[in-house]
Parts: structure tokens; C-alpha cells; sequence
């Protein structure tokens, strides 16, 4: 859990994501000079969006989809669906989700999800060797059929190792395991 002054910070989370410069008062360029002179000029509405989506910052989602009302039950619950969002090909290496209380004019970060995109596999061991391995014991299990000790068990060994090495063809392939995003 992440806590206000900690990950939510401007610091840890960043601004808007904003590759088009729309130039918002939280873009991530707001810095930029490219941006300075437009930041007070910023206007980000539903309906302005609805007509030119590249008005809005990328990352302003309350000022491109609205502001999410609490309801008489005390809870928020509401289903956006912004035809312009980011691509999945336009993945950053990190990327944040703010939820900002609107007092006035004033608008405080209050919670936070932070993510980090990686390429890495989540497994430490090359699937190749895992499936080279069991391709190893098969054979094994297979010459070892009539050996006196081990032959008894050879219809039971036979599937296990036989189930495990198509896992891990399956496994080698990325079909059951694909971590790249």
C-alpha cells in the first residue's frame, strides 16, 4: 500500500503521461519550454475531447472523461471508455494511476497505483534447459523400462515424465508462459 507523501508524491509518480503536449498544468513537461507558455491556457473537458483528443494531456483521464461523482452510497463506480488512449505499444518503462480529491481549486493526490513495465522473465532458469532436462529423463525412463527396480513403475513414470516434458515444450514456447508485454 502506498502512502500519500511516499509513492503518490510528484517525485516517486510523475506527472500526466503527455507525448503530444497538450501542456497541462500536470504534464510531464510542464517544465519544458515548449510548455511553459501554454500551461495557463490549458483547457481539458469531455466535450473539447470529444472533438480534438490531442486538447487533452494523454494521462488526464478526470479531464478527458469527466470527474468521477461519489454516490449516495458513499461509493464511485463509473465505466469510461476513451477510444484515444495509450497504445500498449506506448508502454513506458513506469507508469502511475493518481485519484486527486477536488477541494475548490485545489487538487491533493489521495491515492495511488504505481507499476513498473519489464521485459525480464519471471522465471531464473532458460526454459531450454528445463526442456532439455525432461526431454533427458523421458529418454531415461524409457531405457530404464526393463531394469528390475525401476521397470515396475515404468507405466506411472512414463506419464509423468511424459505430461512434464509437454508442459515444458508448451512452457518453451510461450504458450503458457509469455511475459513479454
Amino acid at each position: 500500500m502506498y502512502s500519500l507523501f511516499g509513492q503518490c508524491s510528484l517525485s516517486a509518480a510523475g506527472n500526466h503521461y503527455d507525448p503530444d503536449f497538450a501542456c497541462g498544468p500536470n504534464s510531464e513537461y510542464v517544465t519544458a519550454d515548449k510548455c511553459k507558455a501554454a500551461t495557463s491556457s490549458y483547457k481539458c473537458s469531455p466535450a473539447l475531447y470529444a472533438t480534438n483528443p490531442l486538447v487533452c494531456e494523454r494521462g488526464d483521464l478526470s479531464g478527458k472523461l469527466g470527474d468521477m461523482q461519489v454516490g449516495k452510497t458513499g461509493k464511485i463506480s463509473h465505466t469510461w471508455i476513451d477510444n484515444h488512449y495509450p497504445d500498449v505499444s506506448e508502454s513506458t518503462p513506469q507508469w502511475n494511476m493518481l485519484l486527486h480529491a477536488v477541494c475548490n481549486s485545489t487538487t491533493p493526490r489521495v491515492a495511488c497505483a504505481t507499476g513498473v513495465t519489464t521485459h525480464e522473465r519471471l522465471y531464473a532458469t532458460p526454459v531450454g534447459l528445463v526442456a532439455a532436462t525432461l526431454v533427458i529423463a523421458l529418454v531415461a525412463c524409457v531405457g530404464l523400462r526393463h531394469h528390475p527396480t525401476f521397470g515396475r513403475f515404468y507405466p506411472t513414470n512414463l506419464a509423468v515424465v511424459a505430461s512434464l516434458g509437454v508442459l515444458a515444450l508448451l512452457v518453451y514456447q510461450d504458450i503458457v508462459v509469455n511475459v513479454s508485454l
